[in-house]
């Protein structure tokens, strides 16, 4: 069987797979229990007879919004990766409210079954007295071996009352379990994000999985991601037994004081995890009476890394590194390798009520952990603080051991009233290009301190909620910690506000960076001159007058707004112009607000001197059935532009294009058309602004993204697949004339990723002035939930005996060409 006959078949099979589904409803009010369910007109009425069917993959359970479900949901069977069993909502009203009243140990039960999304429902479990490990919702398997594909999203689960105790078993609003003697199990692929937990005790979210070494079997592509844990005493997010979690974008806040004296809890960490990932998370207000820290990097966890987050206001502290150094060596691999980076804690450490009132350090580092690095933090201790407060910024500590190998750099503390710090017996601290403000007791030894104020933007709205009140720790221009930070980092990363921060370069101290030197970094965030994104995506350039012009869609949220034109001379640093040209008010008007405007070029024509715009135009309210040319001109660079027309061009429809000025001023339009099977190139008229007849096929091979340029005499194509926001493989075609015939070269991409293009699609090729035979590869890294943060890769373009290749870099600069 060839691959191909192969691939129809198994799609065949899907297909008809697919035929089979069914969609169920579920109606508390008017559904009844011996209707088929497979209509809303003859939907099911309880917990109990959806629980008696067995779902197949693909299957839809809808619940009636505006009801309330008493009992417990177990459902039976498993969808699959590609066809999921999907649980969701039908109708008007609220949410459909599954409510177990403690009755069962979870009011949602997902037990030994796979392949299952469950979304927008509301799931409460309080019981007349409190029971340990009651929970919201349960994921659970044991002796099932691997389960794909568990996804909770769009939940809100609320009123949990398991016990207080963790010894007891404690309670959560979701609990994930995996186990098993007979047959290792663990998830693969399981996310929950966007949902609310308010009010479940003691916990949020836990991830039960194999803890000890001796028979571990992680959990993998865990995403824990957007959840709001509200009114939640004990721990937050807690992943147990996972390799390579992700824990992103969560907001924990208002933990109340309900924790008997003596119980620990703390707000985000990993237990027996390998590579674990937390970022951009916010945690506030713990006030557990032990721990109760925002960040944990916990015991037998290797390789945490804990960046880009905001905590504030907790009573344990900021941060907790930790091992238990009884441990036996079979069952854990202790505490290495944790990273944590880019942060920022406020207000952190003010425990004053209970047995342990008055031990709170900011930073609390007790037992044997190892190869600890905390670089480019800021600490922010503020004045006024309560009399019994600790005042001990970082404190190592013993459990039965102290740590080694502990690296403090580039951070900031920041302290408007006297902090102390404590090494203990702690071997190999090393402190060094940490910014000291305020009064700092027995400040550690440091040979490169900065001493002076650092000089924030402002602390105005330090220790307000929202990652948004962080801005004002930028640093002004002439700040003391600008430039005076250690090269730490082996990759290009971000610095908190998604600024590059570059291998060998000199870093800044605390948590914002501007490059020092003239660098590329694909896909970081490029800030212009007034430091915000650059918004110029499907873009183009133009060189002019010795002034580079960058062209590219602006946009705002998924809305279209118009052109952006921005301008260099070096290509690194851009300053914004203008809005070049923008959508209309006029309702007649082709390009009225709500149309689409993408891949904006602009090129100049000598005869006419005017700068020519051309763009692909959907029409207001047609989606992408208009499939048009649009036609702009001005008499400046920077616009404004006037629109034209907009038109098929020679009767074919156009969308994704590109523009071409040959060497003796002849310009072309190629574009995607039939719908993006066919790639087409015309000539145009002397003036640039309409096609000639002159129109041509170049392949019917369903491409887009098309990018040409020139080089020794041949004209060189890339392009992208038709995957839609999907990244796809790349394909190079090669032609001695601009009408062909043309030549695959295959996939000219080379490095990470470079079989979705770096998970990215071409735009442009920028030939580099004062360079010879000097090409720049320009792409656009989608994000089509939010594509005003889309992302730029630029490479440069090489040559392997005249075939041109991109080869992945980190940074680069145009010395490298």
């Amino acid at each position: 069987m060839t691959n191909t006959t192969k691939y129809l078949v198994i799609a065949c099979c899907l297909m008809v797979q697919g035929l089979y589904a069914d969609t169920y409803y579920v109606d508390a009010l008017i559904g009844n229990d011996g209707a088929s369910g497979r209509d809303s007109t003859a939907a099911w009425r309880s917990l109990d007879r959806v629980n008696q069917a067995t779902f197949q993959p693909g299957d839809t359970l809808l619940f009636r919004s505006g009801r309330i479900y008493e009992g417990q949901f177990k459902p039976q069977g498993s969808g699959s990766e590609a066809q999921p069993i999907v649980v969701a909502n039908f109708g008007e009203g609220y949410k459909p409210r599954l409510q177990g009243n403690g009755l069962f140990l979870a009011t949602v039960h997902l037990y030994n079954v796979a392949g299952w999304e469950v979304t927008g429902l509301d799931i409460s479990n309080d019981g007349p007295e409190r029971a340990a490990g009651r929970a919201g919702v349960i994921v659970e398997i044991r002796d099932f071996g691997v389960a794909r594909s568990i996804r909770l999203r769009n939940l809100d689960i609320h009123d949990v009352n398991g016990s207080l105790v963790k010894k007891e078993g404690g309670g959560a609003g979701i609990i994930v379990k995996n186990g098993g003697r007979e047959t290792p199990s663990w998830y693969e692929g399981l996310t929950i994000e966007h949902c609310t937990i308010q009010r479940t005790h003691r916990n949020g979210i836990l991830i039960n999985g194999y803890w000890s070494r001796e028979d571990w079997h992680p959990n993998r592509s865990v995403v824990i991601r957007h959840n709001v844990l509200e009114g939640v005493p004990g721990d937050g997010i807690v992943p147990i037994g996972c390799d390579s979690a992700l824990i992103e974008w969560n907001v924990m806040r208002d933990c109340p004081r309900l924790l008997p004296d003596g119980e620990a809890a703390a707000g985000i960490w990993p237990w027996s995890c390998d590579n674990t990932v937390i970022q951009f998370n916010e945690v506030s207000d713990h006030k557990a009476p032990w721990d109760a820290q925002g960040f944990d990097s916990d015991w037998n966890c290797r390789n945490t890394l804990i960046q880009y987050n905001y905590s504030h206001d907790n009573e344990g502290g900021f941060l907790l590194v930790c091992n238990d150094g009884s441990a036996s060596k079979r069952s854990s691999v202790g505490n290495t390798g944790t990273v944590v980076r880019y942060n920022v804690s406020v207000n952190d450490g003010g425990r004053i009520t209970g047995k342990h009132a008055g031990f709170s350090p900011v930073i609390h580092l007790p037992g044997p952990t190892f190869d600890t690095k905390l670089y480019n933090n800021v600490l922010i201790v503020p004045a006024h603080r309560h009399p019994d407060t600790d005042s001990t910024l970082i404190a190592f500590d013993n459990w039965h051991g102290y740590p080694d190998s502990t690296l403090f750099a580039n951070n900031i503390f920041y302290a408007l009233s006297p902090v102390d710090y404590e090494a203990a017996k702690a071997t190999r601290i090393f402190y060094t290009h940490n910014s000291y403000h305020g009064e700092h007791i027995g400040r550690p030894d440091d040979p490169a301190p900065v001493l002076d104020d650092p000089l924030f933007l402002t602390l105005e709205n330090m220790g307000h909620p929202g990652m948004d009140a962080l801005k004002g720790l930028l640093l002004r221009g002439d700040s003391p910690a600008k430039g005076k930070g250690r090269p730490l980092v082996d990759t290009a990363v971000n610095d908190l506000f998604g600024r590059p921060v570059l291998p060998g370069q000199p870093a800044d101290i605390g948590v914002s960076n501007n490059l020092s030197s003239n660098a590329f970094a694909p896909c970081q965030l490029w800030p212009d001159d007034s430091g915000e994104h650059i918004n110029a995506h499907g873009g183009g350039m133009l060189y002019h007058d010795g002034v580079y012009y960058w062209y590219g869609e602006k946009r705002g949220g998924r809305q279209s707004q118009g052109v952006n034109v921005y301008s260099s001379t070096d290509l690194y640093h851009w300053r914004h112009e203008a809005l070049a040209f923008s959508p209309v008010d006029d309702p007649q008007s082709d390009i009225t607000w709500g149309c689409i405007m993408e891949r904006p070029k602009v090129i100049y024509n000598e005869k006419t001197k005017q700068f020519v715009m051309w763009f692909h135009l959907e029409l207001r309210g047609q989606g992408y059935a208009a499939a048009r040319a649009g036609v702009a001109v001005s008499d400046s660079p920077t616009g404004p532009f006037r629109f034209v027309d907009s038109f098929r061009p020679n009767g074919n429809m156009s969308r994704d294009m590109g523009l071409f000025v040959d060497d003796d001023g002849s310009a072309y339009h190629i574009y995607a058309s039939d719908d993006n099977y066919d790639l087409r190139i015309a000539r145009l008229t002397d003036d640039y602004l309409k096609p000639t007849p002159q129109d041509s096929l170049l392949f019917r091979e369903h491409r887009e993204a098309p990018a040409l340029f020139k080089y020794r005499g041949k004209y060189y194509l890339f392009t992208s697949a038709c995957t839609g926001w999907r990244p796809n493989q790349a394909r190079l075609y090669v032609a001695d004339d601009l009408f062909g015939p043309w030549t695959s070269l295959g996939d000219p991409m080379r490095g990470p990723q470079s079989e979705i293009t770096f998970d990215a699609q071409s735009t442009f090729v920028l030939p580099v002035v004062g360079k010879t035979e000097a090409f720049i590869f320009m792409a656009d890294r989608w994000k089509p939930e939010n594509l005003t943060d889309s992302r730029y890769i630029w490479l440069p373009v090489r040559f392997d005996e005249g075939t041109p290749y991109v080869q992945w870099m980190d940074a680069w600069s145009l010395e490298d060409l």
